[in-house]
């Protein structure tokens, strides 16, 4: 069965939402990589990439630095963390026994910069 469109409607992009999610059959190596490989008119807010295993979609726009790690909110994971050797995107959260830590300033190791608060038992 086949579906037939009234006059001038033009199919922009005739691929399944999930066709971009992928490169091929493999994830995206970097973010440069998927901004590269789809063009700007195909993206849409949403759209959702898996970038070496890690989700990442546009958030708030299509524009390249609208790409941006897919995070679950208030996700905390056990671990500490410092800037010295430690990745994070601004907003992480980690705790151990006696620290909270937070991400600051989005960065790789040595570039993020993380705070911490002591906890106190009440």
């Amino acid at each position: 069965m086949s579906l037939k469109l009234p006059y001038n409607i033009e199919i922009l992009n005739p691929l399944p939402v999930d066709y971009y999610y992928y490169n091929g059959s493999s994830p995206y190596a970097d973010a440069d990589e998927v901004n590269s490989t789809i063009a700007s008119d195909l993206r849409y807010k949403g759209l959702t990439v898996n970038v070496d295993g890690t989700e990442y979609w546009y958030s708030g726009g299509t524009a390249n630095e609208n790409l941006v790690k897919k995070r679950m909110p208030f996700r905390v994971e056990y671990g500490t963390k410092d800037s010295v050797d430690d990745a994070g995107t601004a907003g992480d959260l980690s705790y151990d026994d006696d620290y909270l830590y937070i991400c600051v300033a989005t960065g790789g190791e040595g570039d993020a910069t993380w705070k911490k608060v002591i906890l106190t038992t009440t």
